[in-house]
């Protein structure tokens, strides 16, 4: 089916690591009148009401070749499916002999499951792989049920499931596909609709089972570096969408944090997102993605990524609510798979050497940039460039200092920023420290300085051993600092930035 979407953006949300987000509200999908023998497709709507629906005067049509699923039979227990082809703007179907009206209908045909529909639900399957054709330009499958109102031959036409539509930018030249991953949630497979067609049904995500968390789009090489992609998702909350090339040699991922608490895919909103393919080079050989925020600990239980880049707790934070980590008992910081934190060290070859001094750098702003201080709006911290970075117009940067420490000389408003982490840019803030002795803890720093915790061990003093990390300052004892072996004791307090390596 034909779908011109006519988006309404509500205002710009949370933005992390490499992409963007704006709310849409409402996605409905309406239908061209159009009747037929025994029926009439009257309207798809997302609430319960069902009316014709037209956007800013544009009605969404059927096109020829559209397969729908139509149910006949005596009873809900006895009865199959039509899969009936859409023409003319039409939908012809025969039914047998002593079968009844056909009481709902389903689009795409190919989404139907009836094995349950006996017991009063309906299964609807989302797969877990599309081509480029059926979800990008103005198509999408999302699922929909239609009702039969037994007084007419009309039928009506409700959303099931909600619908994620993403611009992917800098895809590589020979990638052959995009794959999509949603760490925890089910969104293909096969789903229950209970009670099919009364207009308030949804499909919900659940817990995955081996490979029921991703979608993957197809396409041929070469194809586009830039691709607009209406992906359905079922109903439910998310935190987190990564975004890898398939069968591309380059090693390219955008990790996507929606936002602190994640959001909801609901059938009356869609989710837009822009993400760039970004990696930053730790070796010769090794990539990685950055995580869209620092480590969050959170009702001393929830493990969470900050909701912006240059997000911070301070002072604020208790033992049960930091950003802040040691490596002493109780407050050992944990990164799950796939997640760890980069190596650092004397050696310009640690991974944070690597990131900050060695690598090579494409930069559309200064030749080689591969960090700057700077500060985002009122706070002070690190921009960390991608191997590949092109600044976005529209900003209101002013470039200072590159590849060096400096007084934070280098400055954007949130909104600048914004358009720069859409173009893969990484933000760490000066988050200070904290001394955790029993003699006298105290909080260092804090939006002055950053530290930033490595895995890597220094060296062992007495009982206790010593962490190297990365520390930068402004103003370290009367000069401005960039460190990447720096000590710190395992009992203070530093930020956590993990990484996602590429393969």
């Amino acid at each position: 089916m034909k779908k011109l979407y006519k988006f309404i953006i509500l205002g710009a949300l949370a933005v992390s690591v490499a992409s963007c987000e704006k709310e849409i509200s409402p996605i409905e999908h309406g239908l061209d009148q159009g009747k037929q023998i025994r029926t009439e497709v009257i309207g798809v709507k997302t609430e319960s009401e069902a009316t014709k629906v037209t956007l800013s005067g544009t009605t969404f049509a059927w096109v020829d070749g559209d397969e729908i699923a139509v149910w006949a039979g005596t009873n809900a227990a006895s009865g199959s499916f039509q899969d009936c082809e859409v023409s003319g703007g039409k939908i012809s179907v025969t039914l047998g002999e002593g079968q009844a009206r056909y009481n709902y209908a389903i689009y795409p045909a190919a989404v139907k499951d009836a094995s349950n529909y006996g017991q009063g639900t309906l299964n609807v399957i989302l797969p877990s792989s599309y081509t480029l054709a059926q979800v990008s330009g103005e198509n999408t499958p999302l699922p929909m049920v239609a009702v039969n109102d037994k007084e007419s031959s009309n039928l009506t036409f409700y959303n099931v499931a909600g619908l994620l539509r993403v611009t992917v930018k800098a895809i590589p030249s020979d990638a052959t596909g995009l794959l999509f991953q949603f760490p925890g949630k089910k969104v293909n497979g096969t789903f229950a609709v209970t009670g099919p067609g009364t207009g308030t049904s949804i499909i919900s995500n659940a817990t995955p089972a081996s490979g029921e968390d991703q979608i993957t789009v197809t396409f041929a090489a070469g194809t586009a570096s830039e691709m607009t992609l209406n992906v359905p998702l079922p109903t439910g909350d998310y935190d987190d969408v990564y975004i890898t090339p398939v069968g591309s040699s380059t090693k390219v991922a955008a990790a996507r944090h929606i936002k602190a608490g994640g959001y909801t895919a609901s059938r009356a909103r869609g989710r837009q997102l822009t993400a760039t393919l970004v990696s930053f080079s730790v070796s010769s050989t090794g990539k990685v993605v950055f995580a869209p925020g620092n480590l969050q600990l959170i009702n001393g239980s929830t493990w969470q990524f900050a909701s912006h880049q240059y997000d911070y707790f301070g002072e604020s934070q208790t033992d049960i609510q930091r950003d802040l980590f040691s490596y002493s008992t109780g407050y050992t910081y944990t990164c799950p798979s796939p997640w760890r934190v980069l190596t650092a060290g004397a050696s310009s070859e640690s991974e944070w050497g690597y990131v900050l001094n060695t690598r090579s750098v494409t930069n559309s702003l200064s030749a080689n940039a591969r960090y700057t201080m700077a500060r985002i709006g009122d706070t002070k911290g690190l921009i960390i460039f991608p191997d590949n970075y092109s600044h976005p117009d529209g900003t209101d940067f002013t470039g200072g200092t590159y590849n060096a420490p400096s007084d934070y000389t280098s400055t954007v408003s949130i909104s600048g920023w914004e358009k720069m982490e859409v173009a893969g840019a990484i933000f760490l803030p000066a988050a200070g420290y904290f001394t955790n002795n029993a003699a006298s803890p105290t909080y260092k720093e804090v939006g002055v300085d950053g530290a930033y915790y490595s895995n890597t061990i220094g060296y062992t003093a007495g009982n206790e051993m010593r962490y190297y990390s990365i520390y930068f300052s402004g103003n370290w004892q009367g000069a401005s600092l960039m460190q990447t072996d720096d000590f710190g004791w395992i009992t203070t307090r530093r930020s956590v930035r993990p990484v996602r390596d590429l393969e």
